[in-house]
């Protein structure tokens, strides 16, 4: 790999917390990591729970160009990793020149797109319903789409 720079992108309904084990396993092996929060996000997770109209609104456009900014102060273009919208701003990265390679996992498809399982279609109902609201996803909505190999204990700490 030419890079040791790593980006990690997180996706919806998730914070930089979410790559936590991913960013230490690749530190240690001497990977610099960057795993920034979304634009309005820079919060403590209670408070991000507390107050989700506070970022709301952000739109894709302006994540990708807060990961972009990130990028561009780098002296050399990192390996970019992301995970479900985190993956769609891999690729919009990448499609801006940005970036000695990406990973996207499980991205979610451009705007236009229906192939989302039953499941996703199943939790992500109350945003598709009012698209100009926030709308948190209850424990067992998170645990459902997300954490289902886990205790619901366990992905309510995540």
């Amino acid at each position: 790999m030419g890079t040791n720079n790593i980006v990690l992108v997180h996706g919806l309904w998730m914070t930089p917390l979410s790559f936590e084990y991913w960013a230490h396993h690749l530190s240690e092996r001497g990977c610099e990591v960057y795993a920034p929060s979304w634009p309005g996000m820079e919060r403590d997770l209670r408070a991000l729970r507390r107050s989700p109209e506070s970022y709301a609104n952000i739109g894709f456009r302006r994540i990708v160009d807060h990961y972009e900014k990130l990028i561009l102060d780098l002296d050399s273009a990192p390996m970019i990793m992301g995970h479900c919208i985190g993956g769609l701003v891999v690729q919009a990265l990448l499609d801006r020149g940005l970036g000695a390679c990406g990973v996207a996992i499980a991205s979610a498809p451009i705007k236009g797109i229906w192939t989302l399982p039953y499941s996703t279609l199943r939790v992500v109902t109350p945003q598709l319903l009012h698209p100009r609201r926030c709308e948190p996803l209850t424990p067992q909505q998170f645990h459902y789409a997300f954490m289902n190999n886990t205790t619901a204990e366990e992905s309510f700490r995540v």
